[in-house]
C-alpha cells in the first residue's frame, strides 16, 4: 500500500515537472474543411421551333445539389440518382458503377431495376416501374433526357464521367421506341 503511494505521487511529481519545464504536447491539426460544388437534376421545357412549328423538349436545369468534395465520383453519382429517383420517378431503383477505361476517363453503368412483383407493364400500379416511364413519346422522350443529362451533368465543368451506358433489368438498354438510351452516350 505504501508503495502504491509512493508510485502516485511520484507520477504526479513528475507531470508537475514535465508540465513546468514547458514540455511541447503535440497539437492536434484541426481538420480541413470540406469543401462543395453542385451537381444538377435535369426536367425537360417543351419549345417550338418557330420555323417547323415542331414541339420538341429540351433540358432544364431545375435544381442543384451541393455535393462534398470528398466523395468519390460514384458516391456522387448515386447520390445524385437517388436524389432524381426520389423527385420524379416515384422511388424507384436506379444505382451506378463508375468504372476507368485504358484512357483514365470514367464511364458510368446505369442500372435501372423494376420492383419485385413487376412481372409485365400495370402489374404493380401506374408508374411503380420504370416501364411505365418509357410509354408513349412524350414518356419516353422525358425519362430518356431527365435520365441522360442529370447522369451526364454536361452543365457541370469540374471532373467528371466521359460517358454513360443505360441498362434495365441488368441488361444493355435496347431500342425502344421514343427513348434514346441505348449503346455508349457521350458528355
Amino acid at each position: 500500500m505504501k508503495r502504491l503511494h509512493i508510485f502516485f505521487i511520484a507520477c504526479l511529481l513528475t507531470g508537475m515537472a514535465t508540465s513546468i519545464s514547458g514540455c511541447k504536447q503535440k497539437k492536434k491539426t484541426p481538420p480541413r474543411p470540406v469543401t462543395f460544388h453542385h451537381l444538377y437534376l435535369y426536367t425537360t421545357q417543351e419549345v417550338s421551333d418557330p420555323q417547323t412549328q415542331v414541339i420538341r423538349q429540351v433540358p432544364l436545369i431545375e435544381r442543384s445539389i451541393e455535393m462534398a468534395d470528398t466523395l468519390s465520383l460514384e458516391a456522387q453519382l448515386n447520390n445524385l440518382l437517388d436524389t432524381l429517383s426520389a423527385t420524379y420517378f416515384n422511388g424507384l431503383k436506379v444505382s451506378a458503377t463508375v468504372v476507368t477505361d485504358s484512357l483514365q476517363s470514367s464511364i458510368a453503368k446505369i442500372y435501372l431495376q423494376e420492383p419485385a412483383g413487376f412481372v409485365m407493364p400495370d402489374s404493380i400500379g401506374n408508374y411503380r416501374s420504370w416501364y411505365d416511364y418509357f410509354q408513349g413519346s412524350s414518356g419516353g422522350e422525358y425519362t430518356g433526357i431527365v435520365l441522360t443529362e442529370t447522369v451526364l451533368q454536361r452543365d457541370y465543368k469540374g471532373a467528371w464521367i466521359r460517358s454513360a451506358e443505360f441498362y434495365y433489368q441488368g441488361k444493355p438498354f435496347g431500342e425502344w421506341d421514343h427513348v434514346l438510351l441505348t449503346g455508349e452516350i457521350k458528355r
